[in-house]
């Protein structure tokens, strides 16, 4: 995960360093801050201005921890609020590392798992507040999140967790298979309330429908040089509107390895929120199938199709939703990955 760590005292620049390399060394993406740093700025970053600093970094990073007093916090983070959906996780530690507070985004941002893991790393107790969390109950999402479900009705995860903390039960319909024993309170045969697992978002199994919908699509790409992520995304989102592809299911965008530092192909990633990968033309061309060949392509790229090759490589030969497309100078392709749900 990316992630930013904000410090304000010489304790909390203590803590920071140490959470931050236990964090490094488990596989996250981070970076800290600390007011007035005098260490090189490619080693620690500096602020004068924290509220200034949370706004640069509130779209950017998927969870942000400060140092301090939870009051600085929750002022540093109010003017950027827009919703659960898309709010990273916030955290707050004091500076003697005592306790780690899930602020923001326990769930959906994963803020309740990121407060153990950091009050795990650093021998602190978690503070956790959510009611599910507390009774026991689960948590529609949370679940959501551990599997790469987008939430279509974010107000009716309300009526999901009432209907459990009252002792009541919750149905579950999915498309996909469901492998294990659901948690408790959620049965099949109930008609009231209900999760529903799927891309139709206008299913009605229950009174009141949460549409859970998977994000199991992969994008395979090819562009020429330089292409901007502005022309990328108005193109992937023309071409998939007009074959009923909801982009924001795109979990992952793959190419050529030639194309791994287009500024364009990230910055469309970090946008549909997928992650990437890039592959040789060797790794390419032995890709089993049938694919659209461009002696123009093979003569660039050193295989004659990007797209379908990535796409197909990268979704484990899943589903192809989208043939090659090509078009502004840009090819795609859509897969669909294979998608089951394992309690």
């Amino acid at each position: 995960m990316k992630i930013t760590v904000i410090s304000f005292t010489k304790g909390g620049n203590k803590l920071n360093h140490c959470l931050c390399q236990a964090l490094r060394n488990i596989g996250h993406d981070v970076e800290r801050f600390q007011r007035y740093s005098t260490t090189p700025a490619d080693e620690i970053g500096s602020f004068d201005n924290i509220g200034v600093l949370t706004g640069n970094l509130f779209e950017s990073r998927e969870g942000i921890i400060y140092i301090g007093a939870c009051g600085i916090a929750v002022r540093s983070i109010a003017p950027y609020l827009q919703g659960k959906e898309v709010d990273p996780f916030v955290l707050v530690l004091d500076e003697k590392g005592d306790y780690v507070i899930s602020l923001l985004s326990g769930h959906l941002g994963r803020g309740n798992e990121m407060c153990r893991e950091v009050a795990a790393l650093i021998k602190a107790k978690p503070v956790i507040t959510t009611a599910t969390d507390l009774n026991g109950v689960f948590a529609v999402d949370l679940f959501a999140g551990q599997h790469e479900l987008l939430i279509k009705e974010i107000p009716r995860i309300k009526s999901i967790s009432a209907a459990l903390l009252a002792g009541e039960a919750v149905g579950i319909y999915s498309e996909y298979p469901l492998l294990g024993k659901p948690p408790a309170g959620l049965e099949p045969g109930v008609k009231k309330v209900g999760i529903y697992i799927g891309c139709d978002i206008n299913a009605a199994p229950f009174e009141t429908t949460l549409h859970l919908v998977p994000k199991n699509l992969v994008l395979g790409i090819g562009c020429r040089k330089g292409v901007t992520s502005m022309a990328l995304y108005k193109r992937v989102t023309e071409v998939c509107s007009q074959a009923d592809i909801d982009i924001t299911r795109i979990s992952a965008i793959c190419s050529v390895d030639l194309k791994r530092e287009e500024p364009g192909v990230h910055e469309l990633a970090d946008k549909l929120k997928a992650q990437t990968s890039f592959y040789s033309a060797e790794e390419l061309s032995a890709v089993t199938g049938e694919f659209k060949h461009s002696p123009f392509v093979e003569e660039t790229a050193g295989v004659g199709n990007v797209c379908e090759r990535s796409g197909a490589l990268a979704s484990h030969y899943g589903k192809q939703l989208l043939p090659k497309t090509t078009g502004a100078g840009i090819a795609m392709a859509v897969f669909e990955k294979e998608f089951r749900i394992e309690f």
